[in-house]
């Protein structure tokens, strides 16, 4: 980590620079940000130096390398470039751990947090990112990947999955940059299996180069047609994906793909072969793709159709087009009564509640509460008259009916719940700060009485966490007030959770330090974000000394990693003048 610490030292250099080249025509608010941001640079870079395990080492040297970006590129880059060795480290590592195996899955197979890092580095450079996840590939993925017998066996190809999908995410991503590169890529990864990544790295192909795209469809194709349909329903929904995109009819104004139609109608001939030999229900695909089927394998449409028309000919599947040909009309309340009757119970109770529902969202709750109390059975009554409460109280926040809001909110009995609306029914503060500012003020005491004082459960706490976010825009002193009282209540939690998962042997605690998550916060507590987001901006100084209060060094780092200025820049089209990672 002494690494990352000498870096920034350099990198202090630059941004000084910078600021001064800036000087003369930067407000004063954004030079104070760019002071922060320095200072907040330099203390995680110093206190990361204490970290133990390689993986929170990688987290911190990648979102110092976000918010470094902006200053010093060349420096960021070679700061993704250590998170990315670090990650390496960390994985095997976490494969030599055969006690915490189970625990350390997402770790030893390079999911997280290797995905959560390298997708920070392709928002800024795809290219870089891809190959950064080519280096921080674990080795028996390779090992599968590059044994074409192994890759034929479902439980490998199954075992790689996420690897194979992340990558032609990735690949998706270079696309914005370059068609062509990433067309090259993703020939490559094809061999190694189609995701429905790829249906979406044709689109944004096609966007830029429309010949390309058919180009790579039509081998997107030939590799569907390859595929092992009879034991991999993964390439049916593909394959069904496939032409269901590129066979249907072009609407008003649409430029289609030009996919070879032989293509298109060899594997749509194929799918529907495999439904008609099926044992498996197919009703949906089958009235999904009959326009498709249709047009190019009308062969086969008599006996898919009679194949449909088996498969809905039975009692449930007839009350159910029954019923949805009924609620189709969008029926008044008096009409959906009348006709309740002619329906099995399942759909009976559900016809009542869409009567209760309409004629409660009309304004008539009293007729609502008679439906559902004279209509449902006991045991249903109550959770069925709440969840009416519940979307009524949601529809009239939306309409900024206040009053009537939280006349409703003060009928629910759960307090839970209570405490919840109120909190959502506060937000209209912000739709008009000098008109509401009284009102929501009265709507937040409302909620604060709610909550136990002092608080003492991570449930209450956590509703301090709430109602102090909502306060922050209207009362930020009250609200830093709140969340600081809370410091040793929560270092107290960390700890007793620390020692807890140590000798549960849960992966939470390794060498005596708590692992770091890509989003930051302290387990349990994750208000703890958006609050720190919201008076940041109020009290920059006064938010850095709140996370200084907390007793380890994990927590601090991963709260200060959330004032970190990080926003991704737009995605560079000139691709030759990148510098590489490493240069």
């Amino acid at each position: 980590m002494m690494f990352i610490s000498r870096m920034f030292s350099l990198l202090l250099v630059a941004v000084v620079l910078f600021n001064l080249a800036r000087a003369q025509t930067s407000e004063e608010k954004s030079k104070e940000i760019e002071k922060q941001q320095l200072a907040l640079f330099e203390q995680i870079a110093k206190d990361a130096e204490a970290l133990r395990l390689p993986e929170n080492r990688a987290l911190v040297a990648a979102k110092l390398a976000e918010g470094v970006w902006k200053y010093d590129e060349k420096r960021a880059r070679a700061l993704f470039q250590t998170a990315v060795s670090e990650i390496v480290v960390a994985q095997i590592q976490a494969e030599a751990n055969k006690k915490q195996a189970g625990m350390l899955y997402s770790l030893i197979n390079g999911i997280s947090p290797r995905q959560e890092i390298l997708t920070m580095i392709a928002a800024r450079d795809a290219e870089f990112a891809l190959d950064a996840f080519y280096k921080s590939r674990p080795s028996k993925f390779t090992g599968i990947l590059t044994n074409p017998e192994e890759m034929k066996k479902p439980t490998s190809r199954q075992f790689v999955q996420s690897e194979i999908s992340f990558e032609q995410t990735l690949i998706a991503r270079v696309s914005e940059q370059s068609p062509q590169r990433a067309v090259k890529l993703a020939r490559e990864s094809l061999a190694k299996g189609v995701t429905h990544e790829v249906l979406g790295l044709i689109e944004k192909i096609k966007v830029k180069d429309p010949e390309l795209a058919a180009q790579f469809a039509g081998e997107v194709a030939d590799k569907l047609l390859a595929a092992d349909f009879d034991r991999l329903n993964h390439e049916f929904s593909l394959a069904a994906s496939f032409v269901a995109q590129y066979g249907k009819k072009a609407e008003a104004e649409e430029k289609p793909l030009k996919v070879d139609e032989k293509k298109l109608r060899d594997l749509t001939g194929l799918l529907a072969r495999l439904i008609l030999k099926s044992n498996d229900e197919y009703s949906y695909e089958i009235e999904n793709l009959l326009p498709i089927f249709e047009k190019f394998a009308p062969e086969n449409l008599p006996a898919l159709k009679q194949r449909k028309a088996k498969l809905d000919n039975t009692s449930e599947r007839r009350e159910y087009a029954a019923y949805e040909k009924f609620m189709e009309g969008n029926p008044a309340p008096e009409k959906l009564l009348s006709e309740a009757d002619k329906f099995s119970e399942s759909f009976r109770n559900q016809i009542y509640y869409a009567a209760a529902e309409k004629s409660a969202q009309s304004g008539n709750l009293a007729q609502a509460q008679k439906i559902i109390q004279t209509k449902m059975s006991p045991d249903e009554t109550e959770n069925y008259l709440m969840q009416i409460k519940y979307n009524l109280v949601s529809k009239v926040i939306a309409d900024d009916k206040i009053e009537t809001a939280n006349s409703l909110i003060n009928e629910i009995s759960d307090e839970n719940s209570r405490f919840a609306f109120l909190i959502q029914l506060a937000t209209v503060y912000q739709k008009n700060p000098s008109e509401n500012k009284k009102q929501t003020l009265a709507i937040l005491e409302q909620a604060r009485a709610l909550v136990p004082q002092p608080a003492e459960t991570i449930e209450e706490m956590s509703k301090l966490m709430q109602w102090a976010i909502a306060l922050a825009e209207i009362e930020p002193e009250q609200s830093f007030q709140t969340v600081e009282a809370m410091t040793q209540p929560i270092n107290e939690y960390v700890e007793a959770s620390a020692i807890v998962s140590k000798y549960r042997n849960e992966g939470v605690l390794r060498q005596g330090e708590i692992v770091l998550n890509a989003y930051g916060g302290v387990r349990g507590f994750y208000n703890l974000n958006p609050i720190l987001t919201k008076l940041k901006n109020k009290d920059f100084k006064r938010a850095l000394a709140f996370i200084n209060g907390f007793q380890r060094l994990e927590v601090r780092l991963g709260l200060l990693m959330q004032l970190i200025e990080n926003s991704p820049p737009s995605i560079k089209t000139n691709v030759t003048l990148m510098v590489r990672p490493g240069g």
